[in-house]
């Protein structure tokens, strides 16, 4: 009997000593995941941050192609005229309709009596201007897109 007893002393003390080391371990990781946590979180954000105003930054672009080449085919439809690149301009940023970008289009001639379109767009957030990360500032990302127009061919891009 007293070894019986002693049996069940020695299991519920090893019950117990498992018990607590057990908790011991999860409380440290458990620590430990927070302080990790704590560390990663801002890293974390910091990419997200970037990778939303990169996707932000390629739909602006897909946009402003698309808006680009409608305007400049509606344009090489009148020919050259000295007000055509502002005529260009106005219907890009009616189609596009952000306050975060800025327009501007060049028209010249070229050889053989082509009109060459350049226009680009400035991608910059408000909430970007004057913001300085680790002494860099924040610069607005550009775009650009060249077309080629021949007055021969109506509305036909070269």
């Amino acid at each position: 009997m007293a070894l019986v007893r002693a049996k069940k002393r020695i299991a519920s003390s090893c019950a117990a000593w498992l018990a607590r080391a057990r908790w011991g371990i999860l409380r440290s990781s458990s620590a430990q995941m927070a302080v990790e946590f704590a560390v990663v979180t801002p890293v974390v954000v910091a990419v997200a941050f970037i990778l939303l105003n990169g996707l932000i930054f390629v739909g602006d672009c897909a946009a402003f192609d698309i808006a680009a080449r409608d305007a400049i085919r509606l344009q090489a439809d009148d020919g050259w005229e000295d007000g055509s690149a502002a005529e260009v301009r106005l219907r890009i940023e009616q189609r596009l309709g952000m306050d975060h970008e800025s327009v501007e289009v060049v028209c010249e001639k070229t050889g053989m009596g082509h009109i060459r379109y350049t226009a680009s767009a400035r991608f910059a957030p408000p909430f970007l201007e004057g913001v300085s990360v680790f002494g860099v500032d924040v610069v607005g990302l550009r775009h650009e897109v060249e077309f080629t127009v021949s007055p021969y061919r109506k509305g036909v891009v070269v």
